[in-house]
Parts: C-alpha cells; sequence; structure tokens
C-alpha cells in the first residue's frame, strides 16, 4: 500500500443536515432569532387585535398597516446583528459600555507632532485660518505659546488616580465618594474602639502599682495620635487653599489678560501729617 503525500488534501463530506441543530426551515434562520422575532412581533400583532377586538377599528383600512409593521419587525430580528440576536446583540452593547476603558492623551500633541509635508500641502479655509490666527494670538497673550507639549498633564495642581493603583497606593481624598469617606471614618471609629479595649485590657493585666503609670503614658500616646491626625487634616486644608488661590490667581491673570488690562493694584491712601500746634497744615 503505497504512502499518503504529504501534499494531498484531506476531503471531508459534510452531510446534509449539517444546520439542522440550533436552525429552523432548513437552516435559514437561527433557532434562537427565530424564537426573539416570534416574541417580539407577537405584542405589536396583539396592538391590532385589541384595536380590532374592543377598540372597534376597521379591519379593511389597519390590516395593511399591521402586515407591514408586524413583517418588519420580525425580518429585523429573525436577521440579526453581525451574526448575533437582537438581544445577544444589546447585550454585548451593555456589557461593552460597562467594561470599556478610556485613555487619557494630549490633544496637543497630534497637532505639534503633524509632519511638515502634509502642513505644506493641505490649503485650509480662511475660516480655519482666521481660528488658528485667534489661537496663537491667545497662547501669546496668556504666555502658554512657549510651554512643553506636557505641561497640561504635567500640572502640579492635576491629581491622577489611575484604576491600576488600586490597593498600592492611598486613593486621594478628593477622589473619594461621599459613601467611601462614610466608611472609612466608620473603619477609623471602629479600629479606635478596638484600640481603646486593647489597652483596658491591658491595664488590668499590670499590677495595681503600675496600673496608674500606664494609663498615663497610653493617654499621652492618644494625645499624640489625635495632634498628629489634626496636622495632617491642616496641612492638606493648607495645601487645597493654596492650590485654590493659585488656581485663580492664573484664572483672573489670563482674563486680564484677554482683557488686554494690567492687574489691578489698589493704590495705598497718603496719610495725612499732623500739624503742630501754632502751624497749618499743607493742605
Amino acid at each position: 500500500m503505497g504512502k499518503r503525500k504529504e501534499n494531498e488534501p484531506r476531503v471531508y463530506i459534510i452531510p446534509k443536515n449539517f444546520l439542522d441543530s440550533g436552525y429552523v426551515f432548513g437552516g435559514r434562520f437561527k433557532q434562537r432569532n427565530f424564537i426573539e422575532a416570534a416574541a417580539l412581533t407577537a405584542p405589536v400583532f396583539g396592538i391590532f387585535l385589541y384595536g380590532w377586538k374592543v377598540a372597534g377599528w376597521d379591519v379593511g383600512s389597519t390590516v395593511a398597516a399591521c402586515i407591514i409593521l408586524c413583517t418588519g419587525v420580525f425580518m429585523a430580528a429573525v436577521a440579526g446583528i453581525g451574526g448575533d440576536s437582537l438581544l445577544e446583540f444589546l447585550g454585548r452593547v451593555q456589557h461593552f459600555r460597562k467594561t470599556k476603558q478610556i485613555s487619557k492623551y494630549n490633544p496637543r500633541v497630534k497637532l505639534e507632532y503633524e509632519p511638515e509635508y502634509l502642513k505644506k500641502t493641505r490649503q485650509n479655509l480662511p475660516r480655519e485660518k482666521l481660528l488658528e490666527l485667534a489661537k496663537s494670538l491667545e497662547g501669546k497673550i496668556l504666555g502658554d505659546d512657549g510651554l512643553p507639549v506636557s505641561a497640561d498633564i504635567t500640572d502640579e495642581r492635576l491629581v491622577v488616580y489611575f484604576r491600576d493603583d488600586e490597593g498600592f497606593v492611598e486613593k486621594p481624598k478628593a477622589l473619594k465618594t461621599r459613601a467611601e469617606l462614610k466608611a472609612e471614618a466608620r473603619e477609623t471609629r471602629k479600629l479606635e474602639k478596638e484600640r481603646k479595649k486593647q489597652d483596658a485590657a491591658f491595664v488590668k493585666s499590670l499590677p495595681r502599682s503600675e496600673r496608674k503609670e500606664a494609663r498615663k503614658r497610653l493617654t499621652l500616646e492618644a494625645r499624640a495620635r489625635i495632634a498628629e491626625t489634626k496636622r495632617s487634616q491642616n496641612e492638606e486644608r493648607l495645601k487645597n487653599e493654596a492650590r485654590i488661590k493659585a488656581a485663580l490667581e492664573e484664572a483672573q491673570r489670563k482674563k486680564d489678560a484677554l482683557a488686554g488690562v494690567e492687574p489691578a493694584v489698589t493704590p495705598k491712601r497718603p496719610r495725612r501729617s499732623r500739624a503742630k500746634k501754632g502751624e497749618k497744615s499743607d493742605e
């Protein structure tokens, strides 16, 4: 018996009923699509049936609309979308919206790193030229024309917290939700109660002669913790106030620059010199 050649194709016979499972009408429609189409067409037909039986609609004048609507709904549902049934497609869309991730990028990079040959061959309309001129003038007035490309994403006032940092980096307080803040405060109170119980049990385990000194030491440690917490909160508050003040000053500077007005400076009132007795004032 001769050996089988390596390049000889293998031929498989496809039976005629290979589409019987999961399909109806000889493989014309998917069984799931057909069931969904029937379920979606039934309410449409039910509306017309209710109108004919109860509302007194004229059958002759509405039967054509009934046939057109029912046929359209049935064919749209039985065809499906992209190989999936209508409900499967809606489920995939919902899943995509829940799990989609948006990447953050600098929109100025695309404009500033555009090749020169594209700029030369491209012909801008007069309106686009005016808009580009207005943007360049605005950048020169505000002082943003010479800034690097990454100036808007490396700003110290910008707070960025990535999803990958969760569990490794503490989430900034400004980005925490109200529920997260409440849960954090509840956990802090719970830990404080447990610490007090442990301190009380520790004091009871000591001899009577050492309990007073131990209570005093634990009280001082608790006061130190409270003072440290207040100090950190005060530092965070001052930092936020400084950030807000800097943002307001920057906004006011840009507003004055766009208006073409110098920043307003309140003039100091001159002091009046008191005249001595027997002398008159210059004023």
